[in-house]
């Protein structure tokens, strides 16, 4: 099954485009410590030495991992992150001099990135608050939610437990492309208790028409919540609608 998801996975061009340019910019932050190590360890490093050639074969092993599903997400770069801060200590350990400055482009970076970060957090709490989830949690009462196309967190908050196997927002849509629809119709075929989508979504094309009908039909919408209103076009993560499957229809 991950085998068939990965396949389906892929970035377009562009992704896969910047995917790359980001694993040569996050490297290049880098560059002063794979130079010194190569330095230290010159030697033990040409006669074969296990210490001192491990870290350097996991970072350039992790390189191709990392751009290998072609999405240019930061996080994937922890697998080479972590033999590089690792080549970092222990450099620092050994009492090795690093150039003035050698790390101010990564202290650039990461300030730059934790003031976004942290812009996001708070945003994300706030629209969160708007959620009553101890509500949520006993209206759901461990039935099992179908998801289509919520965001996956309120499994977490809510203390979901899922219908389908792919919980998170946008999987049945990798999975499945064009036959997104056919899957979703399929799992409401079978009468789950419980369907959750984005707040509005048959308003806003977060779910088909047919799907729709399904829900209107069958399902009663219980609990319903826009954390905000519309932030740049777009709806906040954290808004849902839940739905409850009628006496009637069952």
């Amino acid at each position: 099954m991950q085998h068939d998801f990965l396949q389906n996975y892929g970035g377009n061009t562009v992704s896969r485009i910047s995917s790359v340019l980001c694993t040569i910019a996050y490297t290049a932050m880098f560059l002063p410590v794979l130079l010194l190590w190569y330095r230290k360890y010159r030697e033990e490093m040409r006669a074969g030495e296990p210490s001192s050639l491990l870290l350097p074969l996991w970072f350039i092993s992790s390189l191709p991992a990392t751009v290998l599903s072609g999405h240019p997400f930061n996080h994937y770069y922890i697998l080479c992150f972590v033999p590089l801060v690792i080549m970092t200590s222990v450099l620092f350990y050994q009492n090795v001099k690093f150039p003035r400055y050698s790390f101010l482009f990564l202290c650039i970076v990461s300030i730059i990135s934790q003031g976004f970060c942290s812009g996001r957090n708070i945003r994300w709490l706030w629209d969160m608050s708007f959620i009553d989830y101890a509500l949520i949690t006993r209206e759901a009462a461990h039935q099992r939610v179908l998801n289509i196309r919520a965001d996956q967190a309120f499994f977490y908050m809510g203390d979901f437990r899922t219908f389908d196997r792919y919980a998170f927002t946008d999987h049945v849509d990798i999975m499945f492309g064009a036959g997104a629809e056919k899957r979703y119709l399929n799992d409401l075929a079978q009468h789950p208790p419980l369907v959750m989508t984005p707040f509005n979504a048959c308003m806003t094309g977060n779910a088909e028409r047919s799907v729709c009908d399904v829900l209107k039909k069958n399902y009663t919408l219980i609990y319903s919540v826009n954390a905000l209103t519309q932030r740049k076009g777009k709806l906040p993560y954290f808004s849902l609608d839940l739905y409850r499957l009628a006496k009637e229809s069952k």
